[in-house]
C-alpha cells in the first residue's frame, strides 16, 4: 500500500486511466475487481462501457497501516482500514474537503493556494484552477473584441463536471490552456487528494459549482495593489508590456471585477486578506481543517 493507503490494483486502475486520459479518453471509467481467483463470477460485473481489470490476490497478506501524506504541518493521517471512509476508491466517491478560493485577478489566491500545497506535502492538495477552463477558439469565434473578464469566458459548467466527478470517482481529466496561442490544446488527468482547491476570479459565480464545495474563501486585495502585482506577473510570466497590462486593467479588468466578482464576495464564508500573512493563514486553515477531520 503507498502513503494513500491504496493497494497495487487500486494503483493499477489509476495509472489505466491516466493513459487513457492521455490518449484522449475524456473521463475514462476503469473498474478494478480483486478476486481470490479468476472464476469467481467477477465477469458477471461487466459493462462495454467500461475498462475492467481483474486482479487475482496470490495470498491473503496485507500490509502495514500507513498515514500520512507528505512531511508537512499539519499532516493528513489515513490508516489503511480506515480508507474506504476516507479516500476515493476507483470507481467509486471517497470524501475529500473541497475549499474554493475566489477573489480579483491578482489578488493572491493563487499564491494562497500554492502555500496550503507547500504546508501539506507532495499528494496531500489537489489544485484545481479555473484558468484551464477558459473557452477554446472553436467556441468564441473572432477574438477581435472578445471580452476574456466575463464568467461567460470560463466555461464554468464543465468546471462542475469535473469537481462532481472528482467528488463521485475520485478523478477525472481537465483542459490544457495555453496562453501564447489563447486556445484549448487539449486534456490531462487530473486525481482527487485529500484536500482539493478551486481556485479562480469566478469561483462564486456558477451557483451549482459554488454550492458542491465546502468552504468559500475571498481574498480581498485592494485595486491598486492588484494592478501593480498584474503588472509585474504579465512581464514576468506572459511576456506583456507593461502599458498593455494597464489599458487592459481599466478597459475590461476593473470594471468587470466591479460588476462580476466582487458582488460575489457575498458568498464567502470568510474574508481573507491579501495583503496580510499569507503562510499564517495557510497554516490556520489547515490546522482548522485537520480539527474538524478528527
Amino acid at each position: 500500500h503507498d502513503l494513500f493507503g491504496r493497494s497495487p490494483a487500486e494503483l493499477l486502475g489509476d495509472l489505466v486511466a491516466h493513459g487513457l486520459a492521455a490518449l484522449g479518453v475524456v473521463r475514462p471509467q476503469v473498474h478494478v475487481h480483486e478476486s481470490p481467483t479468476l472464476g469467481d463470477g467477477v465477469a458477471d460485473q461487466f459493462t462495454a462501457e467500461a475498462v475492467h481489470i481483474v486482479v487475482v490476490a496470490l495470498n491473503g497478506q496485507q500490509g502495514p497501516a500507513v498515514g500520512g501524506c507528505g512531511d508537512g504541518l499539519p499532516r493528513f493521517k489515513v490508516a489503511r482500514d480506515e480508507h474506504d471512509r476516507a479516500l476515493p476508491r476507483p470507481g467509486g466517491g471517497g470524501r475529500h474537503s473541497i475549499r474554493q478560493i475566489a477573489g480579483g485577478s491578482a489578488g493572491g489566491k493563487s499564491t494562497l493556494a500554492r502555500l496550503l500545497e507547500e504546508h501539506t506535502g507532495p499528494g496531500c492538495v489537489t489544485l484545481l484552477q479555473l484558468d484551464r477552463f477558459y473557452r477554446p477558439r472553436e467556441e468564441r469565434g473572432s477574438d477581435a473584441g472578445y471580452n476574456f473578464d466575463r464568467p461567460h469566458a470560463v466555461d464554468l459548467e464543465l468546471a462542475e463536471s469535473v469537481v462532481g466527478d472528482l467528488k463521485r470517482v475520485g478523478r477525472s481529466s481537465v483542459p490544457i490552456y495555453d496562453f501564447e496561442t489563447h486556445d484549448r490544446v487539449g486534456y490531462e488527468p487530473i486525481v482527487s487528494a485529500p484536500l482539493v482547491i478551486v481556485e479562480g476570479i469566478f469561483a462564486f459565480w456558477h451557483e451549482p459549482l459554488r454550492e458542491m464545495l465546502d468552504l468559500r474563501l475571498y481574498v480581498d486585495t485592494p485595486d491598486g495593489e492588484r494592478l501593480a502585482r498584474r503588472v509585474v506577473r504579465d512581464r514576468a510570466d506572459r511576456g506583456r508590456d507593461p502599458d498593455s497590462t494597464r489599458k487592459q486593467w481599466f478597459d475590461s479588468v476593473l470594471p468587470m471585477h466591479d460588476q462580476f466578482v466582487e458582488p460575489t464576495k457575498m458568498h464567502a464564508d470568510r474574508i481573507v486578506d491579501g495583503q496580510g500573512d499569507l503562510k499564517r493563514a495557510a497554516t490556520a486553515l489547515l490546522r482548522e481543517l485537520q480539527s474538524s477531520a478528527q
